[in-house]
Formats: structure tokens, C-alpha cells, sequence
């Protein structure tokens, strides 16, 4: 009887059946597919239209902030509400970066991460642990630093506005 179910099992395997044929999983192993060697690497395909142009940009070390951390006399405004509500300010200036005003509270480092969004977007030397230390070691003076930074590269806009549309006056 038991080879007569041997027989049974092996016509049910090859038909599809359980226990499957375990001859053809074996030949068909992952470690013995032959792997092909690479000729040609991808490459990169311009925009249908289009020329693809590279363009350099020199940047020189970068500046430093325009105030010191504890220039507090030159704008004691901020100082003194940074003072009184630090949070509050806190939010306000993140908003008037173009972030939300929750930011600082849902957002653990968000003030770092502010801090670093301005050195970087207006090419002040510094790094991250530097922006860290900073803002962990003395929020106030940094929020103070932040915005007095902030105020100057608004007045530089405006001077460079005004003086690009004069000049465009001037042409014929």
C-alpha cells in the first residue's frame, strides 16, 4: 500500500498537486542565476526642448553675522519683548520667516533649524553645532541676533530695489 501511495503523491506533484515537486524549486535557486556584467551606466536625459546648462557658482567664505550675540543695545525692542515673552516672540518671528507660527512649539530644535535656514539662505559662516550651541546656551541673545540679521537684509532688499528701478528709469 505505502508504494502504491508514493505513486499517487509523485503523479499529484507532477500534476500540480501537494506536496509539490521539490526537483524543479531546486534547479531554479537564486544563487544560480548567472549575473550579467554592466557595459553602459544610465544617463541622465536633458528635457525634451531643452539644453542642459551647468552652471558654476563661486561663493566666497560667506560673511559673518552682521551684529554680535550680545548686541542688545542696538535694538532694544526685541530684546525687551524677547524678555517678556519669549514664546510669543518666538512664534511671531518664525511666521515672518515663512514658517508657521507653530513651528517652535510643535517642533523640538525649531529655532536651531530657523537659525540655520537664515546663516545658510544668506551665506553666513557657521555650522549646525554652532547654530546649536548658540540658540541651547542663550535662546534670548540668539532670537535677538536672528531678527536684527533679519531687519538688515530687509533694508538691503529695499535699497536694492529702489536703486534697480531708478537705474531702469534712466534707460532709453
Amino acid at each position: 500500500m505505502s508504494s502504491n501511495k508514493g505513486a499517487i503523491l509523485d503523479d499529484a506533484s507532477e500534476a500540480g498537486g501537494y506536496p509539490p515537486n521539490t526537483a524543479h524549486y531546486k534547479a531554479n535557486q537564486v544563487g544560480t542565476v548567472p549575473l550579467g556584467v554592466v557595459v553602459n551606466q544610465p544617463q541622465a536625459v536633458p528635457p525634451m526642448g531643452g539644453v542642459n546648462q551647468t552652471v558654476i557658482i563661486q561663493q566666497s567664505g560667506g560673511k559673518t553675522w552682521s551684529t554680535t550675540l550680545c548686541s542688545c543695545t542696538s535694538d532694544m525692542e526685541s530684546c525687551c519683548l524677547v524678555a517678556l515673552c519669549g514664546p510669543c516672540y518666538e512664534c511671531w518671528f518664525h511666521s515672518k520667516n515663512n514658517e508657521s507660527c507653530c513651528t517652535p512649539i510643535c517642533v523640538p530644535g525649531a529655532t536651531i533649524a530657523l537659525r540655520t535656514k537664515i546663516r545658510t539662505q544668506h551665506n553666513i559662516m557657521g555650522s549646525i553645532i554652532d547654530d546649536c550651541c548658540v540658540v541651547c546656551c542663550c535662546n534670548p541673545c540668539a532670537l535677538c541676533q536672528m531678527k536684527r540679521e533679519y531687519d538688515i537684509i530687509q533694508r538691503e532688499q529695499v535699497v536694492t530695489t529702489v536703486t534697480t528701478s531708478t537705474m531702469q528709469d534712466y534707460q532709453y
